[in-house]
């Protein structure tokens, strides 16, 4: 995901302080969205994983606290999860971007409501690749 330059006052009508780009108010971008994606992520997997390996980076907004972070969860069955949060790249990257044995499925995820659009890449019983794109209220 991609955040803003206004990532660090967002969300706090009113308040001039930075408080994302603090470490003594528990900023960092790890702290902000780490919770929300990575419960996502075991909402998805409905289990926790074996092994977790991540990296912080603090480039751009702060010196105190990462304005970046990598992770990556590795569940039973050789099931990998990336988690890649920035306020570094300015690059528009899905929401979720989710590759199976037989299929993908991105989620944009570019306006509200954030899950509306869904576009689905799978093989069918008969081999033949199909495309799909859905509008779901989720």
């Amino acid at each position: 995901m991609l955040c803003d330059e206004g990532w660090p006052s967002w969300g706090i009508d009113g308040m001039a302080n930075p408080w994302r780009v603090k470490a003594k108010y528990g900023g960092g971008m790890l702290y902000d969205w780490g919770p929300h994606l990575v419960d996502q992520i075991l909402q998805l997997m409905g289990g926790d994983p074996i092994g977790v390996y991540g990296a912080l980076q603090s480039g751009i907004w702060s010196s105190e606290v990462d304005d970046h972070f990598f992770a990556f969860l590795r569940f039973e069955g050789d099931v990998m999860c990336q988690i890649e949060a920035s306020n570094n790249g300015r690059i528009d990257m899905p929401r979720w971007y989710v590759i199976g044995t037989k299929g993908t499925i991105i989620v944009p995820g570019k306006s509200e409501p954030f899950w509306d659009e869904v576009e689905i890449n799978y093989i069918k019983d008969d081999g033949k690749r199909n495309s799909e794109n859905k509008t779901c209220r989720c």
